[in-house]
This record gives C-alpha cells, sequence and structure tokens, in this order.
C-alpha cells in the first residue's frame, strides 16, 4: 500500500494544486490529509472543493476546522491567526462549513495513527517542536508510527530518542520494533526557513515500512499577491515567505505591478 499524507494547506491553492500532482506521481492507494486546508490563505473555499475531489482521502479535522464551526475559540492563536480565522469565516459558506463537519478527529489504519496534533483532555492541539512534548503527548492507542501536522515543520523522530532526522526526497525505512511519530510538514505555510511545501508518502509491503518526506516548489509569489490582493493584509503575506532576502523581493515585485 502506498499511503500520501499532507496537512496544514491553509488555503493555498497554487501549493495545493502544484503538491498533489506530484503526489499523484507516486500513485496512492489512499491519501490522508491531516487537517488545517483553511486558515491564513486566501483561497479556503477553492483548497476544500479541491481536497473534497481527491480519490479515496481520508481528512482530519485541524484545529482551524474547529474555529471555524465554532468548537474552538482563537484564544490559542496569534494575532495573524485571530485575523485570518475572522476573515475566512466570512468567505466560507455554509454549504462548506456542513461539509467540514464530516472530517473526523483522527484516523488509524493497521498500525499507523493519523492526527492533527496528538493531543490529552488538558491540552488542545499541543506544538509538538520537541521529543519532549511529543512523548508527553503521543497517543497513547496500539499503532506503531504516528502521522501528524500542526507544527508545519517536516521531522521523523523515534521516540526512544536515538535519532532526529529529516532527509529529503529519500525513502527511509522504519525499524519494526521501534515507535516513530513523523510530522509530514506543510503544504500551504511553512514554518522552518524555506517557503516551499512538504508531505509524506508511506510505502508498506510485507510488514515492511519506508517513509519518504518529499518537498517542492510552487509559485508563492502569486500566494502572495492574493494575499495582499483579497485579505488586505501585509502581514500575513509576510509570515508566508519564509525567507528574508525573497520576502524583501516580493514586497518590491509587487509595488511594482
Amino acid at each position: 500500500m502506498v499511503i500520501a499524507i499532507f496537512s496544514d494547506v491553509h488555503g493555498n491553492f497554487d501549493a495545493l494544486e502544484i503538491a498533489l500532482e506530484q503526489m499523484e506521481s507516486f500513485s496512492p492507494d489512499v491519501y490522508v490529509c491531516l487537517g488545517d486546508i483553511v486558515g491564513y490563505g486566501p483561497e479556503p473555499v477553492r483548497c476544500l472543493e479541491r481536497v473534497a475531489q481527491i480519490p479515496n482521502c481520508i481528512i482530519i479535522k485541524g484545529n482551524h476546522e474547529k474555529i471555524l464551526l465554532g468548537e474552538l475559540t482563537t484564544e490559542a492563536c496569534s494575532d495573524l491567526g485571530k485575523i485570518s480565522s475572522e476573515w475566512t469565516k466570512a468567505n466560507v459558506s455554509k454549504l462548506m462549513i456542513d461539509y467540514v463537519r464530516s472530517f473526523l478527529e483522527y484516523h488509524i489504519i493497521d498500525d499507523f495513527g493519523f492526527y492533527h496534533s496528538f493531543s490529552k483532555e488538558d491540552a488542545d492541539f499541543p506544538y509538538l517542536n520537541s521529543l519532549e512534548d511529543i512523548l508527553k503527548y503521543m497517543p497513547k492507542d496500539k499503532c506503531k508510527i504516528h502521522f501528524y501536522g500542526h507544527t508545519h515543520r517536516p521531522r521523523v523522530t523515534n521516540i526512544s530518542g536515538e535519532d532526529f532526522y529529516v532527509d529529503i526526497g529519500i525513502r527511509q525505512k522504519l525499524c519494526k520494533d521501534k515507535e516513530y511519530c513523523i510530522n509530514v510538514g506543510s503544504i500551504g505555510q511553512m514554518r522552518d526557513s524555506h517557503t516551499d511545501y512538504s508531505f509524506c508518502v508511506l510505502f508498506t509491503d510485507n510488514n515492511q515500512c519506508e517513509v519518504e518526506i518529499v518537498r517542492g516548489n510552487y509559485d508563492s509569489f502569486k500566494t502572495y499577491c492574493k494575499i495582499r490582493d483579497e485579505m488586505q493584509n501585509r502581514k500575513i503575506a509576510d509570515y508566508l515567505i519564509r525567507e528574508e532576502e525573497r520576502r524583501r523581493n516580493y514586497e518590491s515585485a509587487y509595488n511594482r505591478r
């Protein structure tokens, strides 16, 4: 079985379209979206409609979907998150909101668990940026491999603490007797040092597992301009772009249009 796993599209249709084309090249049997299709980006409805068209796609509910549905407040969000959430609510139709209600809280396939972020009763969508937090919030189910998003930073963590690695574009074999937590990164808003999108592909065969973190380029200037034009918010547009020099170049190019 081949499973393509992606997360945190955040209303970025330009990145989503290119990423899906690359996912299709792996001929997935199943797709899993780990949530946050909406939020921050300028095209939430278009992204929701596109994900709805993906065959055999399991969709997990992220914190921004819960905010859209009124199931979660924006209290834990940054100022930009709060602004974008209000904009998203004003630009998503009731029909799309009803569709979002159908998303799952989490999903398990065999030994694989899929979540937006691990959580306990005393925490909603924690940011798992350290081994300590991963171990603290890791689900207590029987899965050997846990996939999650939310932090927008791809990583593969062996929970024994023996290793931590992200080798882009290289299939990595996972040991049968170890447990892993794998962050697939983000389609629409990376938060490491590179603007470009990422997703994960899981390969299983005869009880053997391999994963590959895939990164790729998209026309981020096009999305930058859409945020500036449609959302009227330069700070959210700047937040999309991770490289300072690229951000300055985009600002200059935008002003010259």
